[in-house]
């Protein structure tokens, strides 16, 4: 099933057994355009196929953008890793991540994809990363449960910085500010879990 050009080589769209990750490249691209709505309509003109394609390889579109959220934060965590039991270079790298995989990072925290018939796409690679951070602190010296309830709130507070610090965005603050401000934010929330 397979379409091939003229000259007998590949047309460079839609290669048998590649539909599945053809769609989801497609869902990449329409997010990194900055497209909200996703239609398995345009996907399928995207991936050269018949409208009804997709739904042999996704349940509904909630499905695919849960894919798509579980591979970034498989990249997500490919990116951390290296940085693992170090606060600041997880803070980092985490910033760092979110700038440059843009489309990954807007999927991974739609509400769609935490849906119960969409999470277990999600929670085990997600957590994968939590669990990073939560080392990290309880390496510093918080109990279990202040690495946990801290580890919350950094997340929190880079994702924050990673959505409000765009260019032109609110924040209005440089590269170098930014990575600054997450390490601050790591270290203070690490040093001081529980006060108020």
């Amino acid at each position: 099933m397979s379409k091939a050009s003229s000259d007998g080589g590949s047309s460079g769209r839609y290669h048998h057994g590649g539909l599945r990750r053809a769609l989801l490249d497609a869902a990449l691209a329409e997010l990194g355009r900055g497209e909200d709505e996703l239609s398995f309509r345009r996907l399928a003109a995207a991936a050269g196929v018949a409208r009804s394609a997709p739904y042999n390889h996704f349940r509904d579109r909630g499905e695919l953008l849960a894919v798509l959220a579980g591979e970034g934060f498989g990249l997500l965590h490919a990116a951390l890793i290296s940085h693992a039991g170090d606060l600041s270079g997880l803070a980092r790298a985490y910033l760092a991540f979110g700038r440059g995989q843009g489309a990954h990072y807007r999927v991974m925290f739609l509400p769609i994809v935490t849906r119960p018939e969409n999470v277990a796409h999600v929670h085990p690679k997600a957590q994968a990363c939590f669990d990073l951070l939560v080392a990290a602190l309880a390496a510093a010296g918080s109990t279990d449960d202040e690495a946990a309830e801290c580890a919350r709130a950094i997340w929190c507070g880079l994702h924050g910085l990673v959505l409000l610090g765009e260019p032109g965005g609110p924040l209005g603050v440089s590269p170098a500010d930014e990575a600054r401000f997450a390490e601050l934010l790591a270290r203070r929330l690490a040093r001081e879990p529980n006060r108020p």
